[in-house]
């Protein structure tokens, strides 16, 4: 069963396959996360090849096809300039962006937290975060996502972040 589906969201990683197709992995408001395939889209004539840059907020028409998803269309609702301006800025956005694409579940709806991710970008672009700030929002993500906030320093929520996901996460993150 073919089905068109209208949504936003977030870029969390692409990657460039054969054929000159994109793969992405969006985190959608209304269908989570989700890997679309973006035919042609690496072609240096693509008019899309913008629009999927990671962190990209992206509004998407998505063709369902079994259970695959096809990237009809993108338009480009915010780059995030300011974020991508700033060292640490950036840093700390791709660091949520990473975790997010590690921690969420294919498929499933998960609108509170998609909020919550806006939230925290709306607060990134007007000023830096602090540590305390990074934790607090880290620690939401995680109690969102079913894995407890009872972490109260950095370290701890650095360890269970590596148990959780199997991957040493680098001192320079945050």
């Amino acid at each position: 069963m073919i089905t068109s589906i209208k949504d936003e969201g977030f870029v969390l990683k692409k990657k460039v396959l054969l054929n000159k197709d994109v793969l992405l992995t969006l985190f959608t408001k209304h269908e989570g996360k989700v890997l679309a395939t973006a035919k042609g889209a690496s072609d240096i004539k693509s008019r899309r090849l913008s629009a999927f840059m990671t962190g990209n907020l992206v509004k998407v028409v998505l063709r369902r096809s079994s259970d695959r998803y096809y990237l009809q269309e993108t338009q480009i609702v915010s780059l995030f300039t300011s974020i991508k301006k700033d060292e640490n800025k950036q840093r700390i956005f791709y660091f949520f962006l990473f975790i997010l694409d590690a921690l969420l579940p294919e498929g499933q709806s998960e609108i509170s937290l998609y909020s919550l991710l806006q939230k925290i970008l709306i607060r990134l672009t007007r000023d830096a975060m602090s540590k305390n700030e990074i934790m607090v929002s880290l620690k939401e993500v995680l109690s969102k996502l079913g894995y407890g906030s009872e972490m109260v320093i950095w370290s701890d929520v650095r360890v269970k972040l590596q148990e959780i996901i199997g991957k040493k996460i680098p001192d320079y993150i945050i």
